[in-house]
């Protein structure tokens, strides 16, 4: 049985925040990842959190305004807008608002099978703040995960588990883009996919792209981004028709011409590999439109 929230909207000495905790069933702390607080800011500079012995749990931090300071894993991140930041457990951090300034931002604390895996293995890439769409959605996540818990959504605790699966794995997904600049032949390569997805790809225009051979490409690939050549084609292909499924409403079969698959099938199969679910399941879990 999923118990009581605790939600708190109020104004205090460091600015304003709205705040859910929950307490996870027995059920989920098995099986589930967990939130276990969420929330939004806006902090004036005396703002300063600081744990020097880490916490029991992963923390994502989504800025959308102002700016933040991230001390962490022996680095300091300024925190813009459109960023996030995975904090892995047991890890010293701070973070605090610039002197003289103000910062807007959620956050989340949530634990679960493999987070920590997750939140160190982006930490190794020295991806430990990234930029862009992946931020933008883990806020809309957030959000999500707040206005179910404000809602008392009896399915709460499975379709938080769900939002931050996505969360950790588009955060996971990122990271060839964001090490492409390691290597020239590898950003040419990421950089003809993503302009080229839609059309056919193979191993040989890949490498022609590079000016290298196939098999040097593959071994420099997976050595620099953690996957093949086409396992990085297919995870981006399945990136773009996750937007298209949650952002419009083409039938599924139109959105697999769209990214590139031949034929419906082999987009729904690939799909499911991937993700678990059907993309139809998958518009209907977090479609907002």
């Amino acid at each position: 049985r999923q118990r009581q929230m605790c939600i708190r909207d109020r104004d205090g000495d460091f600015g304003r925040v709205r705040l859910i905790a929950h307490s996870p069933s027995v059920l989920a702390r098995r099986l589930y990842y967990c939130v276990q607080s969420a929330g939004w800011h806006f902090c004036n500079d005396r703002y300063h959190i600081e744990r020097e012995t880490g916490n029991d749990n992963c923390l994502l931090l989504c800025t959308i305004g102002g700016r933040g300071v991230l001390e962490y894993g022996g680095s300091i991140y300024q925190l813009q807008p459109g960023s996030v930041a995975l904090v892995a457990p047991g890890c010293p951090h701070s973070y605090r608002t610039p002197k003289g300034g103000q910062w807007e931002f959620y956050w989340l604390h949530f634990s679960g099978s493999g987070s920590e895996k997750f939140a160190e293995y982006i930490r190794q890439k020295n991806c430990g703040v990234l930029s862009g769409a992946v931020a933008e959605a883990c806020r809309d996540n957030i959000q999500r995960i707040l206005d179910l818990k404000i809602q008392r959504e009896t399915d709460f605790e499975t379709i938080a588990s769900e939002l931050i699966a996505v969360m950790l794995h588009q955060l996971v997904a990122v990271i060839p883009e964001e090490m492409a600049d390691q290597n020239e032949a590898v950003a040419k390569v990421l950089e003809f996919i993503h302009s080229s997805y839609k059309g056919h790809i193979d191993l040989e225009m890949m490498a022609k792209a590079a000016f290298i051979s196939r098999s040097h490409l593959v071994k420099l690939f997976e050595a620099t981004t953690g996957y093949t050549p086409y396992e990085y084609l297919l995870k981006y292909r399945i990136s773009r028709a996750k937007e298209l499924l949650l952002s419009s409403r083409i039938p599924v079969g139109e959105i697999a011409l769209a990214v590139g698959f031949s034929y419906a099938g082999n987009f729904v199969g690939t799909f499911k590999r991937m993700e678990g679910i059907t993309p139809a399941k998958y518009r209907r879990q977090y479609h907002t439109m």
